[in-house]
Parts: C-alpha cells; structure tokens; sequence
C-alpha cells in the first residue's frame, strides 16, 4: 500500500508540475499509539489501586469511562487517519489520502481558514479559487508549521505575480 500511494504522489506531482518536494506531513502514528496506550494504563492503573475497595466512587467510575472513551478516541483517530499525508513543493501541494487527492498550487489557494479565528487549535480548511476545498485534520503533525507555509507561499507567490 505504501508503494502504490508513493507512487500515485509522484505522478500526481509530475502531472501538476509541482516542482520539487519540500516537506511531508502525515499523522504521528507511533505518537497516537502512545497516548491510546497511556490512558489504557492509567485507567488499568486506576482500577487495581483501588480495586481493594468494595465500592467504587461515582467520581472514579467517571474517570475509567473517560479514559476508555478517551483511548477509543484515538484508535478511531488512528484508523480513520493512518494514510493521511499532505506533501508541500516548491509550487504547491499534495492531499493524499487511501482514498482521496487533491491538488492545489499556490495560485489556486484563496484563503487558509483556521478553527475558530486562528485561535484555537482544529481542522484547517485551504479555500480554492473554483470554491473546492481541501480539509486538513488536526491530527496531522505539524499542523501549525503546515498552515504557517501554506500562508506564506501564498504570499509569496503573491508579491511575484
């Protein structure tokens, strides 16, 4: 699988003339497998110190069904995620999905919108001039950097033209 989509990237980029690759973003998976792991344990851990206890708080059943709720989230996050890459090149770049690609060179980008007024971390949305839209996930690493470069080969492109 991960041959067939480097090798759909390549003719992707070729076909659009995006130039040369600069930066490859995808979804820490190692990272998300961490954090699932992590409140597995935690709650694991939870569970044994007081499992001594004959009744168990209505506070600390609430912390296990959020853990477990919390885990979960992340495996589905993980799953839904796994072949998400977004490649940057000198002329613009690439959402490649199992399923999905969308190109969009620095010309077609309109605007770069940000959850809640850039304030807040979130899904990122890169507006296209034909009104299509490409939605960046908030799970992918390096979001903030993504988003940063989007905005400033834009203007760039911008101040040339």
């Amino acid at each position: 699988m991960k041959h067939e989509l480097f090798l759909e990237q390549e003719e992707l980029a070729q076909a659009h003339q995006l130039g040369e690759l600069q930066t490859e973003y995808r979804v820490q998976v190692d990272k998300t497998l961490a954090v699932i792991a992590t409140g597995l344990l935690f709650g694991g851990l939870f569970y044994f110190v007081v499992g001594g206890q004959r009744t168990y708080p209505l506070s600390l059943t609430a912390v296990l069904i959020l853990l477990l709720i919390f885990a979960v989230g992340g495996a589905l996050v993980l799953f839904r995620y796994q072949h998400l890459h977004v490649y940057v090149y000198t002329h613009g770049l690439l959402y490649l999905t199992e399923n999905t690609s969308q190109v969009a060179r620095w010309e077609q980008i309109k605007k770069v919108k940000g959850f809640y007024l850039d304030l807040l971390p979130g899904d990122n949305t890169v507006l296209l001039n034909d009104g299509s839209q490409i939605t960046l996930p908030s799970y992918i690493s390096g979001i903030g950097e993504l988003r940063s470069t989007i905005k400033r080969e834009m203007a760039n492109y911008r101040s040339f033209s």
